[in-house]
């Protein structure tokens, strides 16, 4: 266990590299070992300014292993052996990196409008990159444009390939999403939904499902990229398909801002908690709601499945936290305890307990089938803003103020202070094998 602490201490680190810039994109090498992160210029507005804007880190001691001069970077992708880069620029073009030298190779021109977004093909061969209304494809060998996919009414915000190859999907800010085929250039589908811009887009790993994000409208579109998808027509005559057939409708959403989702153990679920003082259990695959669970009486601002899937638990302002059926969508217990709002809530491993935390400085530790507290780990001061159980159950991770500590459990023993961040810690998350610990605050 000390070894496990150990390793916590020395992997917790902020990095440093951009300057006064803003930080715009970042992107995992394939292997894990390196992270490249682009910035925009430190002049307000100058994208075509030269500096440190892309820079290279040693995942092994989180050390810069190289800062590249480019202009402003609005994106950034590897390829997928790992040994190049590409970087999208505002000021226009794609410039592509060899990795192993930390030098350029070569521009690819041809977007006067700039580049929003890049993506390079899982077979690496293409390149493609969102510019004005337009999606610019290239050879990724020769430098050469094969194709550019033209039907948005608006400019490209989001580029991204399917995991074959064989289709790339795009977002706009004409509120739509695009399908196409990269060696034709046909637009295939047409998707509609969105209220606002469509900001980005992914693919899940299968292909089969698409999940987009636009601006202000709180939720993620998940749409069905099936056969469907690449049987329309392309050209003019395309027709709109809105693949989300199951969109929800206006009484199926949440009328204020989703504080928190947590997906269900098998991932066929999703729930949510809301401003709006309720709880949503979603089907994942329709995007149906399942059931609307009511009981807080303040906003709620956390949710989390029970290991098991059949429980879930809620943290709101209200002070309380409550235990819910997750098939019936009854509320089982009401935890009564905190002496202010209850931001974070977690089950232990094994779902025999759950540990909750406060604004009022304190952990308080549950038992799941009696709903007794079994344990109340008091701080002098500072918001708990988030607990997360290790995966092993022998820790308990903590955001307090600006500092996360470890507790031992179930001695509830503080283990560690963890330091570092400059404002308020809000979330902390383990990872799957209990080695490495993320934490995220409002410093930025």
């Amino acid at each position: 266990m000390r070894t496990q602490l150990s390793y916590i201490t020395h992997t917790h680190t902020r990095i440093w590299g951009h300057a006064q810039q803003q930080v715009t994109c970042v992107a995992w090498s394939p292997d894990g070992r390196a992270l490249a992160s682009g910035s925009s210029s430190a002049a307000p507005g100058s994208w075509a300014e030269e500096g440190d804007n892309l820079v290279l880190w040693s995942t092994a001691g989180w050390s810069c292993a190289a800062k590249l001069q480019c202009s402003s970077v609005s994106s950034v992708a590897w390829s997928p052996d790992g040994r190049a880069l590409a970087s999208g620029s505002a000021a226009g073009g794609v410039a592509l990196w060899d990795v192993g030298r930390a030098a350029k190779a070569s521009s690819l021109q041809g977007c006067p409008d700039g580049v929003s977004s890049v993506a390079w093909s899982p077979d690496g061969r293409t390149l493609a990159g969102g510019s004005g209304n337009s999606i610019h494809c290239w050879d990724a060998a020769s430098g050469e444009a094969t194709t550019v996919l033209q039907g948005h009414s608006a400019p490209v915000r989001g580029v991204a390939w399917r995991p074959d190859s064989g289709a790339v999907a795009s977002a706009s800010n004409d509120q739509m999403l695009r399908l196409w085929d990269p060696k034709s250039g046909a637009c295939t589908a047409v998707l509609k939904g969105h209220a606002g811009n469509a900001l980005t887009v992914a693919w899940s790993p299968d292909g089969g499902t698409l999940a987009s994000g636009g601006d202000n409208e709180m939720l993620v579109r998940l749409w069905d990229a099936g056969p469907a998808v690449t049987a329309g027509g392309g050209g003019a005559g395309t027709s709109s398909v809105a693949l989300s057939q199951a969109l929800p409708q206006q009484e199926q959403v949440h009328a204020e801002t989703i504080a928190s989702v947590s997906w269900s153990p098998d991932g066929a679920a999703i729930a949510s908690a809301s401003m709006d003082k309720t709880l949503r259990v979603w089907d994942a695959a329709s995007g149906e709601c399942r059931a609307t669970l009511l009981g807080h009486i303040g906003k709620v601002f956390s949710v989390a499945w029970s290991p098991s899937g059949r429980a879930l638990a809620s943290g709101s302002l209200d002070r309380t936290v409550r235990l819910w059926d997750a098939a019936s969508g009854e509320c089982t217990a009401t935890l009564e305890g905190h002496g202010d709002q209850v931001y974070s809530v977690s089950w232990s491993p094994d779902g025999g307990a759950v540990a909750s935390g406060s604004w009022d400085a304190s952990v308080r530790v549950w038992d799941a089938s009696t709903g007794a507290c079994t344990s109340t780990l008091q701080n002098s001061s500072g918001r708990v803003s988030g607990v997360a159980w290790s995966p092993g159950g022998q820790q308990l991770a903590c955001a307090l103020d600006k500092a996360v500590l470890l507790y031992d459990m179930p001695s509830g023993s503080t283990a560690a202070t963890l330091e570092g961040h400059t404002a308020q810690v809000v979330c902390v998350a383990w990872s799957p094998d209990g080695r490495c610990l993320l934490s995220g605050g409002w410093d930025m």
